[in-house]
């Protein structure tokens, strides 16, 4: 691609009045398919430097490749950006590393829609500071002994209810353990009404 393309394009990526339309820039975008050489730093720079949201959110959905991707949505400045970058990137290891500590609320969330690792899901529904995240992940949570966990331990009493509700909850011991506990009423009520409590006489231990 020559050279004044490019500058071109990163002048208009960047806010530079030359052409202002977002249609322009988002074609724009599209025609630099993102992860070629300098077409591609352009655009990374855009969506980090770019004087209105707009045009840098342009810039990011213009990205691809995955190294530009995670590069964009592990560090641009705007948490908007970040999460169109993360919303179109597959890379297992950066999104659990967003995840984990994206200053975002809506960015972690984002992440965490993406991640397949059993594992890391577990981790972030048990030790995330923000009940939107941790509830983001519950559904997807069938591991048994880390809904006990959430069920027994999380500070927020409408997840400690959603884990002891889910059908992936298998331990009898512990639905009757929380039945008799201090938990909330409906908590307690929702251990006694989980289909998978099926020896009643546990209740009375």
């Amino acid at each position: 691609m020559p050279d004044g393309r490019i500058d071109a394009i990163r002048a208009k990526l960047a806010g530079v009045p030359l052409q202002p339309d977002l249609d322009a820039v988002a074609r724009t975008a599209r025609a630099c398919r993102g992860g070629e050489g300098a077409a591609g730093r352009a655009l990374v720079g855009a969506s980090s430097r770019g004087t209105r949201a707009e045009l840098r959110v342009a810039a990011a959905e213009g990205l691809v490749g995955a190294e530009l991707l995670a590069e964009v949505a592990t560090a641009a400045p705007d948490g908007r950006v970040r999460a169109v970058a993360v919303n179109r990137l597959e890379n297992q290891a950066a999104l659990a590393r967003i995840a984990r500590a994206d200053a975002s609320m809506s960015v972690r969330v984002a992440a965490v829609a993406r991640i397949k690792d059993p594992a890391v899901l577990a981790e972030i529904a048990t030790t995330d500071g923000e009940r939107a995240v941790r509830r983001s992940v519950l559904p997807r949570i069938t591991d048994s002994a880390v809904l006990v966990a959430i069920a027994e331990s999380d500070p927020d009493s409408d997840l400690r209810q959603m884990a002891v509700e889910s059908f992936d909850f298998l331990d009898q011991r512990a639905l009757a353990r929380i039945a008799r506990s201090a938990a909330p009423p409906r908590v307690r009520r929702a251990a006694v009404l989980n289909p998978n409590l099926t020896d009643q006489s546990l209740l009375a231990e």
